[in-house]
């Protein structure tokens, strides 16, 4: 009896793995390089689309640090930051694909200016491996 309670718990502990699998979605890394200007300033990331109108935080931007964030939605979007200047970049969004977005931090009169920059794979891959500090994303 305990060996078959052992074989279905594992059948469903195997078949809610694959259904979680299943899910499609697409990778965004989030990362911010170590840089001394601005060091200990952050900021809110935030993410909208057709859906999500108003916007939801993604991340919180500190100096060297990066994050995951896996989203189950298609189409095109937008993150975007705001310190006293609202700095956005717009992304169309596929399932399966990856994208790095790199966030820095660039001196202004009173206070930085948030800059968002879409990064090719290879060279974003290589930046957000430079990264040491892993957060995690402000969303599930």
């Amino acid at each position: 009896m305990k060996f078959l309670f052992s074989l279905l718990l594992a059948f469903t502990m195997v078949n809610g793995v694959a259904a979680q699998d299943s899910i499609p979605y697409c990778t965004i890394y989030i990362y911010r390089p170590q840089r001394f200007e601005g060091s200990l300033l952050g900021y809110d990331l935030n993410f909208s689309n057709a859906i999500i109108k108003e916007g939801i935080l993604v991340a919180k931007i500190r100096n060297n640090t990066k994050t995951i964030l896996k989203l189950n939605q298609e189409g095109e979007g937008e993150f975007w930051a705001n310190i006293g200047v609202t700095r956005s970049v717009k992304v169309k969004l596929e399932y399966g694909k990856s994208y790095y977005l790199k966030c820095e931090l660039e001196p202004g009169i009173s206070i930085g200016r948030p800059v968002l920059t879409l990064m090719t794979e290879e060279q974003g891959k290589n930046e957000f491996e430079q990264v040491k500090k892993v957060k995690k994303p402000e969303v599930e």
